[in-house]
């Protein structure tokens, strides 16, 4: 990745390829069970069979559920942030409306006072900061599952609205006026 011409396009491309081997992998498991159930002779009991495969398999369907849905929220992150068409309008109509509800806010007398302006000078930090520690949940949570990956990109899109929604953009100064001695 990091010696790719087109970091972002391999992101995508790495990411929708994982997702769709574990995808593959979850289909040849759904496959092979039947397949497996068939070959057994008459003697055993198909139930059993089953629930047996089943067992030994859950934990494996599980991580490839995590595994398809963390390579397409990886591949829509990648995207969002590029420089496309598309994905710029998506940014725009985010930072809109988030400027809409701001504006809102302050017409009703909210005001961030001086949080506002250390979000707005620390925005690029308090972004990474937030999606590290996104990653870091991630890591550090003993079995992750989809709904694990799609909570953590939601919370993580909730904290970074808060902070756009947070971040006064730093006003210049007007030019000093200077007084005639």
């Amino acid at each position: 990745m990091l010696l790719s011409a087109h970091r972002r396009r391999t992101l995508i491309a790495s990411a929708l390829g994982f997702a769709a081997a574990a995808l593959i992998l979850g289909i040849a498991l759904t496959v092979f069970r039947t397949v497996y159930l068939n070959a057994l002779p008459d003697t055993v009991s198909q139930p059993a069979a089953g629930a047996i495969y089943d067992a030994l398999v859950r934990l494996l369907r599980v991580t490839v559920r995590m595994v398809v849905l963390l390579g397409v929220v990886l591949a829509l992150a990648a995207w969002l942030s590029g420089p496309g068409r598309y994905a710029t309008v998506v940014r725009q109509v985010w930072h809109s409306g988030i400027a809409a509800t701001r504006a809102t806010a302050d017409r009703a007398g909210l005001r961030t006072g001086p949080v506002g302006a250390f979000v707005g000078r620390h925005r690029g930090w308090i972004t990474w900061i937030l999606v590290a520690a996104a990653v870091l949940a991630y890591v550090l949570w003993p079995h992750p599952t989809g709904w694990v990956v799609v909570g953590l990109a939601l919370v993580l899109l909730f904290a970074l609205a808060v902070t756009d929604f947070l971040a006064e953009d730093a006003e210049e100064d007007p030019e000093p006026t200077r007084t005639a001695l």
